[in-house]
């Protein structure tokens, strides 16, 4: 037969369109180096940031609730807080996050024995009063920039007396 015969490496596509395709060997070529390339990522730490970074300042929730806990968490072991620690857990006091503000409330009472009236849960007009009131506890330097705390005093029994 005289008819025009196609080769091995053409096939088409739909009527009329032919495309190249390449041979089984060429197209396993790529495969090895990027498998390299992928462990060699895996291998060198191409890995998220923790979620815990960045502090008060992060855009972060778990990031702040992280820096909160921690702070609080040294602060009740020294027994002292730094009031730049208190005025960063004060801005937290307007944060978009429910979260966020509970953590910021509940350590700033565990810190000063009060909570000066803010309530996490109440709208942001309402929770702008006592904002003022923990800015101002904030504030207040003594000339220090240290805030000493006691811990609760317990009972034998692992309570707080008066609770």
């Amino acid at each position: 037969m005289g008819g025009r015969r196609f080769q091995n490496h053409r096939k088409r596509d739909s009527p009329g369109i032919l495309r190249d395709v390449k041979p089984a060997k060429a197209q396993i070529k790529w495969v090895p180096p990027a498998l390299l390339l992928g462990a060699a990522c895996l291998l060198s730490g191409c890995e998220a940031p923790s979620i815990t970074r960045g502090g008060f300042d992060s855009g972060s929730p778990a990031a702040r609730t992280h820096a909160i806990e921690v702070t609080i968490n040294d602060a009740l072991k020294t027994g002292r807080i730094s009031r730049q620690d208190v005025k960063s857990m004060v801005e937290l006091l307007n944060a978009d996050d429910d979260l966020v503000r509970f953590m910021a409330i509940s350590a700033l009472s565990e810190v000063s024995g009060d909570d000066l009236g803010y309530r996490f849960f109440d709208p942001s007009a309402l929770r702008f009063n006592a904002v003022q009131r923990w800015r101002a506890y904030a504030l207040e330097s003594n000339g220090t920039s240290t805030i000493a705390i006691t811990p609760p005093v317990e009972n034998g029994n692992g309570q707080e007396i008066g609770s």
